[in-house]
């Protein structure tokens, strides 16, 4: 949310000096906005869960699904 506060800052200022590249900054800096928001709702579940041990291995595992699987890769957790 940060790196998309400076784009506003940066496409306002840019604005102001009627450069012609204030509006895709501002539009990159709405698309970083709303993932860091959405992101921010949808933590997943798996990293609130404890996994359960039987005799030192691992029980029940399940299959990451693909929105779990990308969540880890943009936040690399």
């Amino acid at each position: 949310m940060l790196v998309a506060f400076a784009l506003v800052v940066a496409a306002w200022l840019m604005r102001n000096f009627r450069v012609a590249l204030w509006q895709p900054v501002a539009v990159a800096a709405l698309v970083i906005f709303l993932l860091a928001l959405i992101t921010s709702f949808g933590r997943p579940s798996t990293m609130t869960q404890r996994q359960v041990y039987w005799r030192g291995r691992v029980v029940g595992e399940r299959r990451i699904p693909w929105w779990e699987r990308f969540y880890r890769w943009l936040y690399r957790r």
